[in-house]
């Protein structure tokens, strides 16, 4: 069943899009964000402002005025992902070059390279000699603090931009070796304001594993956490504040939610019939929703330590994506939900 999953995986890896971003704003509803597209090592299509139409992505340069156009270059092979952090305006990208570069927005029209952290496979094996490998995950810790990067079963964590009293002690970088694939990783996208508390990742294997790393001013702390594990690989982990309910989903159907603090009160529902593709809490952590290839996207609430589904909507086409709109002003419905499907998007 292992092999079967790997292989799945794997395929899905292989049929990458060129690009995926990773915002903290709805990449369907938009309004004040930016828009990227990436061409061989390039960063390029980055478009601002607030009266943006509905275009074709795969034609987006075309679409808009060249004027608004900034073309980054520094990788030196294809990009893949890219991580915007819009608290401190930085802009994170990766690919096949063995590094992740940091660009500076600042609210100005233009992006600066403000760092290039090499990527290590070992303290042996790093940069050009990764040439051609993908970095095929990077995220932002709550505060921007720290950026993580994944490469196969390798996770590298640098320190990013602290006051030169929260970098005593904190200038170490980190390289983890999960042993097996990672297959997603997040850190929470909030936590407490106080930086004497560490930073959590957690990390989803192809094994069907889960870890949790703890970072704190130098130091590094890596559990398996039995109890949201299965034998089956882990697709999807997303979380809201660290001190709430973080959610994992699996390539057979099945969501485990948990906590940091109660590893042991886990709650485990099979949510789909098949493998799921897409999971994400809305902005307030409240409702999680759910897209599977079994052709339903649910949404559901955790209400008396269990999970309850409130919605259901099949779908004609298979999804492929769902993000939930920021909150609409105090009404009676302050949430949207976009579903991304083969050839079309629902609302």
């Amino acid at each position: 069943m292992v092999q079967k999953e790997v292989g799945i995986i794997k395929h899905q890896i292989s049929q990458l899009r060129p690009v995926e971003v990773t915002t903290d704003s709805s990449v369907f509803v938009v309004t004040h964000s930016l828009h990227l597209t990436m061409i061989d090592g390039k960063i390029g299509g980055i478009l601002t402002g607030n009266n943006v139409e509905q275009v074709n992505l795969s034609d987006i340069l075309s679409s808009i005025d060249q004027k608004d156009v900034i073309y980054l270059e520094g990788h030196e092979n294809r990009v893949s992902v890219l991580a915007w952090f819009s608290k401190k305006c930085l802009l994170a990208s990766s690919g096949f070059d063995g590094t992740v570069r940091v660009w500076t927005y600042d609210c100005k029209p233009q992006l600066c390279l403000e760092h290039t952290f090499v990527f290590h496979e070992s303290m042996n094996v790093y940069g050009t000699e990764l040439q051609g490998k993908l970095i095929g995950h990077i995220k932002w810790s709550p505060t921007g603090d720290y950026i993580a990067a994944a490469m196969e079963n390798i996770i590298n964590i640098w320190p990013v931009s602290m006051s030169n009293e929260e970098t005593d002690g904190c200038k170490e970088w980190f390289i983890d070796d999960q042993h097996e694939f990672v297959t997603c990783m997040t850190w929470p996208k909030y936590k407490h304001e106080d930086v004497n508390k560490k930073d959590y990742l957690l990390v989803g294997r192809i094994d069907g594993t889960v870890s949790l790393i703890s970072v704190y001013r130098g130091n590094k702390e890596v559990e398996t956490l039995i109890n949201c594990s299965l034998s089956h690989a882990v697709v999807k982990i997303d979380w809201h504040h660290e001190d709430e309910l973080f959610a994992i989903a699996f390539i057979d159907g099945t969501i485990k939610l948990g906590r940091i603090c109660q590893n042991s009160d886990i709650i485990t529902v099979k949510a789909h019939d098949n493998a799921i593709i897409a999971l994400k809490w809305d902005f307030r952590g409240t409702l999680l929703a759910t897209a599977s290839v079994d052709m339903t996207c649910k949404v559901w609430q955790e209400q008396q330590g269990k999970l309850q589904m409130l919605h259901s909507f099949v779908q004609p086409h298979e999804p492929v994506s769902l993000e939930w709109s920021p909150l609409i002003e105090e009404t009676n419905t302050p949430l949207l939900l976009a579903i991304g499907r083969h050839g079309s998007e629902n609302g």
